[in-house]
């Protein structure tokens, strides 16, 4: 369905630039990769122009190191591609087929 590709397609790259892009508004909607207008500026990243809630935690933000953050998007997309491998040969293909001959479902016969 190329419908539900073209949505899948853009839930990946949207993901993938909230992991992979510098703190930015987007990721600091969703509280990931963000932090206090002061903190991000002490780390060496611009002064945010938008409102930041304030994070209730020590260290008042939650930015994530850039190799951190790559190996976060690789299990992202190993995740993904394990649950594609799995719909595409348990769910819809040749294991399907097997457990189905071996263990057809019994039906109740009812004559009309």
């Amino acid at each position: 369905n190329y419908a539900l590709l073209v949505v899948w397609g853009f839930l990946v790259a949207f993901s993938s630039y909230m992991l992979l892009a510098d703190p930015n508004r987007v990721g600091c909607a969703f509280r990931l990769n963000c932090g206090t207008a002061s903190t991000l500026e002490k780390l060496g990243y611009k002064k945010p122009t938008w409102y930041i809630e304030p994070y209730i935690n020590p260290i008042e933000n939650n930015v994530i190191p850039k190799q951190s953050r790559y190996e976060l998007w690789g299990y992202c997309l190993g995740n993904m591609a394990a649950t594609n491998l799995w719909q595409v040969f348990v769910i819809n293909g040749p294991v399907r087929n097997l457990l189905r001959k071996k263990k057809p479902l019994r039906r109740l016969k009812v004559k009309l």
